[in-house]
């Protein structure tokens, strides 16, 4: 009788461990991916994009080529053409958007940065997910920050 006891106890214990750790995963897969992008503008009249991104594995921050092309659904077409004339890719591999973002901002849509001259737009990739940040007006890459939270 008393075995039975301790093998219940210890189902028990094992039980609310599993469900202890399954509510852990699903607060981080919930919260991680791309949360977040926004401007500041700086008292030198210069604008700095600020990406906020959880759980990614690795990321590049490049110029995109005048004709950066992207998948859309099953097709490769060029991204937007009224996001500017200069364009810089910041991809974030092994990630995705967090669901409060995607309600947000639609993939593959033109939004513009707040007041300033920048506008972006994001896409999904092979690898994680792409934020295209452009403007008619030079772009500095060193402009783009992202904070790992």
């Amino acid at each position: 009788m008393k075995t039975k006891k301790k093998l219940i106890v210890s189902l028990i214990i094992i039980l609310a461990v599993l469900i202890l750790l399954s509510c852990i995963l699903f607060l981080y897969i919930r919260h991680t991916g791309l949360k977040n992008i926004y401007v500041k503008s700086h008292k030198n009249d210069t604008d700095k994009v600020y990406v906020r991104c959880i759980g990614y594995s690795s990321y590049s921050v490049d110029v995109a080529s005048p004709d950066e092309k992207a998948y859309k659904g099953e097709h490769l077409v060029e991204i937007n053409d009224d996001i500017g004339s200069n364009v810089i890719k910041v991809v974030f591999n092994d990630c995705n958007v967090t669901e409060r973002f995607s309600k947000k901002y639609s993939s593959w849509t033109t939004y513009k940065l707040g007041n300033s001259e920048l506008s972006f737009m994001w896409v999904y990739t092979d690898h994680g997910v792409a934020i295209y940040i452009g403007s008619d007006s030079e772009i500095n890459i060193d402009d783009i920050s992202l904070i790992k939270v």
